[in-house]
């Protein structure tokens, strides 16, 4: 099974999974945002505050990409092992 061991890799991974699936990963810098699945302007996105470690990040995005119908995608083996992990 290929290894993706980096909290940045992950993150980087996750990022391109949730493009994929037509919801766009904005980074803020902000100190007042948590970050997590949002409406705008009738469009679903995902918000990252930059200032975040990327373990958060990965967390978050797990967390939101779960909720999505991933079967008919393909997934690195160990991402898709990430996303179905309890």
């Amino acid at each position: 099974m290929e290894e993706i061991h980096s909290p940045a890799l992950l993150y980087k991974e996750l990022k391109e999974l949730a493009e994929q699936l037509s919801l766009p990963v904005r980074e803020e810098a902000t100190e007042t945002m948590r970050g997590g699945l949002f409406t705008f302007k009738g469009k679903q996105q995902i918000f990252i505050n930059r200032a975040d470690s990327f373990s958060d990040r990965v967390d978050l995005l797990v967390s939101v990409l779960r909720k999505r119908d991933l079967g008919d995608i393909f997934i690195k083996p160990a991402i898709r092992e990430l996303l179905e992990k309890e």
